[in-house]
């Protein structure tokens, strides 16, 4: 796959804001999940950005039916504590109340959307909330242990009301972790090879890059028996990659060599 021209146009994003509009120019638009993964890591200046990347496209594969007004993060997080309970939700006539809390959202600062779980096992319901809804706060970490760049923040709901149109179909939700897999890794291809251009490395890597890319394609028709293997496939070359580049392109990027755990913890 050929780098857009615009890829190399772009500088490094100043922070989370500017790499929101840049994702809203190149890849928001774009219904194909995988097309969104990549043209998300052609923008992508760091790793933060290209987990991102993936994990966006990853929410729309598994909704897809749903419309989302700008980013989304998938709130399943919970202590479900007494001090910290989990959301659940509660029938008002034809509505669900919703009430609890969320210890993860992943950039807190800039999602328009939150994808709530709400109650478990056989009540778990999935609800499409906003971020600025009626009973919805966000707070903010101030010191991300990973992916420092990313805002990272948890939700409290106090009976946010939930109209039949707002709960979701839940027919793809088990196979989230291997759709997010999938386009992080896809993500990180793009990223790799744009800044492999720009550095001036991509000879040594284009043909595994290119290789990688086309498995993911096919991994993407999941679940089919060959899109298994094509996964396992892209699986064992994205970390071949990462372990390489970490040892000569990257070994000097201190960054790059904390955020990269992103990448190695799919493998497992």
């Amino acid at each position: 796959m050929n780098t857009p021209e615009w890829a190399f146009e772009l500088s490094a994003a100043a922070d989370e804001a500017e790499f929101l509009q840049r994702w809203q120019t190149y890849a928001a638009g774009l219904q194909d999940p995988l097309e969104m993964a990549v043209a998300g890591g052609f923008c992508a200046d760091r790793l933060a950005w290209v987990f991102v990347a993936g994990y966006q496209a990853a929410i729309r594969r598994t909704f897809p039916r749903t419309s989302f007004s700008g980013w989304a993060a998938f709130a399943v997080s919970e202590k479900d504590t007494h001090l910290q309970p989990g959301v659940d939700w509660q029938q008002h006539q034809d509505t669900l109340l919703l009430s609890g809390h969320k210890t993860w959202i992943a950039a807190s600062r800039s999602v328009s959307d939150l994808v709530i779980k709400a109650g478990r096992g056989e009540r778990a319901r999935y609800c499409l909330v906003a971020e600025g809804q009626s009973g919805v706060t966000l707070t903010h970490k101030d010191s991300p242990g990973m992916l420092p760049d990313l805002s990272q923040g948890e939700a409290t709901l106090h009976e946010v009301v939930v109209s039949p149109a707002q709960q979701l179909p839940t027919e793809h939700v088990a196979a989230f972790s291997g759709f997010e897999a999938l386009y992080i890794y896809s993500a990180f291809l793009a990223y790799l090879q744009v800044a492999l251009q720009k550095l001036g490395g991509i000879e040594t890597y284009a043909r595994e890059i290119a290789r990688g890319l086309s498995l993911a394609a096919q991994a993407h028709e999941l679940p089919s028996p060959k899109a298994h293997q094509a996964f396992a496939d892209l699986t064992g070359l994205v970390q071949d990659l990462r372990g390489r580049t970490g040892g000569s392109v990257f070994a000097a990027d201190p960054a790059w060599q904390r955020d990269q755990r992103l990448i190695a913890m799919y493998a497992r």
